[in-house]
């Protein structure tokens, strides 16, 4: 049974008591929003080959969110095939040119769903693999701008996140300085190398306050992180380095600020020329944009749809 309401079995969610506003549940959430029943069914690393088939028994869509298991064992997902249950295995990261995540492509029983959907976008060699571009979306539960609390966030600039040099290069850390130079006590990191973390209604609290939230994300084409959504779909006016393919899925001047990566001076320089009118219209557009396009109930819309799924 394919198509409106069906019976989907997840393998891989976290719950949030320690990793709060998971793209995982969004997901569930986007999913049940479109009117399908989905069980949380196996948590993460604790999947099992029997277990995983326990709870696929009646499933009309095994969705499998990355975590390997299974030592490499892949039957399970043929006996799948073989009765028409399709199945899809989910993550959001970069996987090519990443040292040592490269090395794992195809090596895990994950990547051998029927459809394995990333947010690798690029001209790839998946080889065998039924890979499909899954570009990163948002949840509707913190989807809206919040009021500023200027008490609790002062600063003009922000950054949000950790740099990881093995993933990030070079860039993230390189911003981060020249943000703190550039804008001094105007400037705050806010991220387990910076300030504690921020979750749900305090962050949209802390970008409706800032005026200005910079970023990136690991450079290659047709990939970001699902920063540049969740920072947008809260009405945050998001700095990012243009990416290609990010034009073409409605990410342009109107709702960021887009500068060649590396070219910090580019941000300073259309930031400064920002009017309040202007910016009122871009934090509008932002949260615009993505409740129009990059909610995860309009992505898996979009994809069921164009897997002849729906």
């Amino acid at each position: 049974m394919a198509g409106r309401g069906m019976r989907i079995a997840t393998l891989g969610w976290k719950d949030e008591s320690h990793t709060p506003e998971t793209w995982r549940s969004d997901i569930v959430e986007g999913l049940r929003a479109l009117g399908h029943r989905v069980t949380y069914t196996v948590p993460f690393n604790q999947a099992t080959r029997e277990r995983a088939k326990e709870v696929a028994r009646d499933a009309d869509l095994v969705l499998w969110f990355k975590d390997d298991g299974f030592d490499g064992d892949y039957g399970f997902l043929r006996s799948l095939k073989e009765r028409g249950t399709p199945s899809m295995g989910v993550h959001l990261d970069l996987f090519h040119d990443v040292p040592r995540r490269d090395l794992t492509i195809g090596q895990s029983a994950w990547w051998h769903c029927e459809y394995v959907l990333t947010a690798d976008g690029g001209q790839r060699n998946w080889g065998d693999i039924n890979h499909v571009w899954l570009p990163p979306a948002f949840g509707e539960r913190f989807l809206g701008m919040a009021d500023p609390d200027l008490d609790e966030y002062p600063e003009r600039v922000v950054f949000v996140g950790t740099p990881s040099e093995r993933i990030h290069g070079e860039h993230r850390s390189a911003l981060i300085d020249w943000a703190a130079a550039e804008f001094g006590d105007d400037f705050k990191h806010w991220g387990s190398r910076g300030a504690h973390k921020v979750w749900g209604w305090d962050l949209n609290r802390l970008y409706a306050s800032a005026e200005l939230v910079i970023g990136d994300s690991a450079e290659a084409p047709y990939y970001w992180s699902d920063r540049v959504p969740r920072t947008l779909g809260r009405g945050g006016i998001l700095a990012h380095p243009e990416v290609p393919g990010m034009r073409e899925m409605g990410f342009n001047e109107d709702n960021m600020i887009l500068y060649p990566r590396g070219e910090y001076d580019a941000i300073a320089e259309q930031f400064n020329a920002l009017t309040d009118a202007k910016k009122r219209r871009m934090r509008k557009a932002a949260v615009d944009t993505v409740r129009k396009q990059h909610t995860w109930k309009v992505r898996f819309k979009t994809t069921f749809e164009e897997l002849g799924l729906a």
